[in-house]
């Protein structure tokens, strides 16, 4: 972690730490997307940058492959950017980064709390899922599932769909309010198998996002008094 924090801080020189932070999330998840998907925002996040500083990016990437891969071998699940986040949060307070995540040693007992094992092929949903911690100790937990990450914080759904492709988690992740906007989003992915060892990242919209289709059905049957069932039959889990 303290190689990614004193990258991060000479990166931050003349620049704001939430802007530094989004380029970083940006410029790690966009090489996980087939081209042409998301090349603009790629080159846009590091458009900035002269040519040390790039240097310093790829070693940040690096760096961070490397706690992945440390934490998962040792309890099969990581939130490097989530404690990486709230470790600058507490340096950088006035600067656009404050929030605080489900510490992972809780996490872990609420997913043991859970008492039972999800049926294969199920949808695990979060509709608030911060860094995607959640998600991630469930997967560890119950392979073969799909998880579905939302969250109204763009920051918040970068770490999310980058905790998911390093971990293997399949399913999508979606920006907007699900207390408000229920079917609709500002923008979102799909992570999915395409022949490749690791998922990829494809950008989805509203009509292609599974999340929007299933609060946009709850919302109709909470009008319409009625009890609509999932499409394919699996069950539906919130957490």
């Amino acid at each position: 972690m303290k190689s990614l924090i004193s990258i991060f801080n000479k990166l931050c020189y003349g620049r704001q730490p939430t802007e530094v932070f989004d380029n970083l999330l940006t410029i790690t998840y966009t090489q996980f997307c087939p081209k042409p998907h998301e090349e603009d925002k790629h080159k846009q996040a590091v458009s900035s940058y002269n040519k040390k500083e790039k240097v310093l990016i790829n070693e940040w990437v690096h760096y961070l492959a490397l706690k992945y891969k440390e934490g998962i071998d040792k309890k099969n699940w990581c939130d490097p950017l989530g404690d990486l986040y709230m470790e600058i949060s507490g340096s950088y307070k006035t600067q656009g980064l404050g929030q605080f995540f489900t510490p992972e040693a809780i996490v872990d007992l609420m997913v043991k709390m859970q008492g039972f094992t999800f049926k294969l092929n199920s949808k695990i949903n979060d509709p608030t899922c911060g860094s995607g911690r959640m998600l991630l100790a469930f997967h560890a937990n119950n392979y073969g599932n799909y998880f579905y990450a939302e969250d109204i914080d763009p920051i918040c759904c970068k770490m999310t769909v980058t905790n998911f492709v390093f971990h293997g988690c399949l399913g999508e992740v979606i920006c907007h309010d699900s207390l408000k906007d229920h079917d609709s989003l500002n923008f979102g992915w799909k992570i999915t198998n395409i022949g490749l060892p690791i998922p990829a990242i494809i950008p989805i919209t509203a009509e292609e996002s599974f999340s929007c289709k299933m609060w946009k059905n709850m919302n109709k049957a909470k009008q319409l008094n009625l009890n609509i069932p999932n499409q394919d039959g699996h069950p539906i889990y919130l957490i």
